[in-house]
């Protein structure tokens, strides 16, 4: 009888067991996943060399500059037109209201370049002699290409120049004292065009990275010969010839894009 319980106990046991198994396996945590192998290491592109770097920072230099429109006013002033020669004595307007559109590329904060068109206004040429006396008027406008560059000083500040070739325009005009061909009288005919080396400086304030003034002092060389004592040819009369000198102080509003 003994022996029939111990028996009943272990086969009470074994079945207990067997049925908890299933229940222990759903609850344990599975096995980790292996560990994914490390991605192989790639090396860096080489840095270009040599004519490759040369071209590369060229290109870096076009493609990461700005494009910048302006417009201006201020005064222009011409030099020239006054003198006496052989009893002629000629006088010309000297100051005049002036206006300009331009329009630039920045590679960087220095170097640049921009082309514009200036009107530099109309004046009155008047000469006498003696009891005779006569005037005329022209008007001077040009055109021109440079370099620019500037020294920044400060965030928002810089100074500025630039250098190129401007291309001076001055309307032709018959300049009369008296009548020709009879007495004293004779006329003299001047204008045309003449191009001249020009040069500017100036100052930049930006405001924001899309808008700044600029004032600039702009030197435009030779326009066209005028009669006078240092300019122009009359046809009868000898008045020594010369040439005319045109510059522009201006206050231009400059938009970058």
């Amino acid at each position: 009888m003994k022996n029939l319980n111990w028996a009943l106990a272990a086969a009470s046991a074994a079945l207990a067991m067997s049925l908890a198994a299933p229940a222990l396996a759903q609850t344990a945590a599975p096995p980790p996943a292996p560990a994914a192998p490390p991605a192989p290491a790639t090396e860096p592109p080489p840095e270009p060399t040599g004519v490759r770097a040369n071209l590369s920072s060229a290109w870096t230099a076009l493609t990461s500059g700005h494009v910048y429109a302006g417009i201006g006013g201020g005064a222009a002033d011409t030099s020239g037109f006054d003198g006496t020669s052989l009893g002629v004595a000629v006088s010309g307007d000297a100051y005049k209201a002036s206006a300009k559109g331009l329009l630039g590329y920045q590679f960087s904060r220095i170097i640049g370049m921009e082309v514009q068109y200036a009107s530099l206004g109309s004046r009155t040429v008047n000469g006498n002699f003696g009891s005779l006396q006569g005037s005329a008027s022209t008007s001077a406008s040009q055109y021109s290409f440079a370099f620019t560059g500037a020294i920044p000083i400060g965030d928002n500040f810089s100074l500025f120049g630039k250098l190129g070739d401007s291309r001076n325009h001055m309307n032709a005009s018959n300049f009369c004292i008296g009548t020709p061909g009879v007495g004293s009288g004779f006329c003299s005919q001047y204008g045309g065009d003449k191009s001249d080396v020009m040069w500017g400086i100036g100052a930049t304030y930006n405001f924001n990275p899309h808008f700044s003034v600029r004032l600039e002092y702009e030197d435009f060389g030779k326009f066209s010969k005028t009669a006078g004592a240092n300019g122009g040819s009359i046809a009868t009369g000898g008045v020594n010839p010369g040439d005319i000198r045109a510059s522009n102080l201006a206050l231009d509003l400059i938009f970058t894009f």
